[in-house]
This record gives structure tokens, sequence and C-alpha cells, in this order.
């Protein structure tokens, strides 16, 4: 999975979001979840071994503690 900075909407690209993706598959434990902070420059990369295959796949923002800002994460296929 690539993750990618994009500043849309009026975010400034500079901002950096962190991430956590998580999935289920049939290498044990089964479940499995990697944190990342997808900020510039470049994209950041996240490997997801596949095993048997996939069965669930998710992708959400971590809260920053700060007052005024959110993340958001956009997917595209």
């Amino acid at each position: 999975m690539i993750l990618t900075p994009t500043g849309n909407f009026g975010a400034s690209p500079e901002c950096a979001a962190p991430v956590k993706v998580e999935w289920l598959n049939g290498i044990a434990p089964f479940g499995h979840a990697v944190t990342a902070t997808v900020d510039r420059p470049g994209s950041t990369r996240v490997d997801i071994p596949i095993g048997a295959g996939v069965s669930l796949l998710t992708v959400q923002t971590l809260g920053v503690p700060a007052f005024g800002t959110s993340q958001y994460v956009w997917m595209q296929p």
C-alpha cells in the first residue's frame, strides 16, 4: 500500500498525518497492525504480506492531541 500526502481541499502538504493500517489474513496471529506517518517528501509504503489472502483491510487516521487540527484519508484504487 502506498500512502501519499496530497494537500487536497486547502490542506497543507507539509502537515503530517499519522495512520494505522490493520488487516486480517491466514498468517498467525491472523490480526496485524502497522502505524506510519504520512508526510512530505514523497510517499510512505506499508507492505502487507497477504499470505492466503487478506479478508479485511482498514486504514484510519490517528488523533493528534492539538487544538484545531484534523487529518483525513482519501483512498483510491
